[in-house]
């Protein structure tokens, strides 16, 4: 029954990917409105990667296991950005007060 699989309301909080998203009976990862598992894109697009992302090169055979791995282990793009730019603010503040000790210390 496909009914025995929990499915996500599209307006829900996404729960973290795994790397089996994309096979029904292996998580929680059904459709919203439909009665399938979520596809490969539909992963990738939850994981905020672009809707043109392309996982394998051209001409180079399509494995859905090694491409659900690389979508469900990876860390969200706009996570990745986010963290990226409150590491940059940090390391731009830790900068600026250091400059300032050392500045402050010279006209001494």
């Amino acid at each position: 029954d496909l009914h025995s699989f929990p499915t996500r309301r599209s307006s829900d909080l996404q729960l973290a990917m795994t790397t089996q998203f994309f096979g029904f009976g292996n998580g929680r990862f059904g459709h919203p409105e439909q009665d399938r598992a979520i596809s490969l894109r539909e992963g990738a697009i939850l994981q905020s990667f672009p809707p043109d992302y392309e996982f394998t090169r051209p001409g180079e055979q399509v494995c859905r296991k090694a491409i659900g791995r690389l979508i469900g282990n990876a860390v969200p793009v706009t996570l990745g950005e986010v963290i990226g730019a409150s590491l940059l603010a940090h390391v731009s503040e830790v900068a600026r007060k250091a400059c300032r000790s050392r500045w402050g210390s010279r006209s001494q």
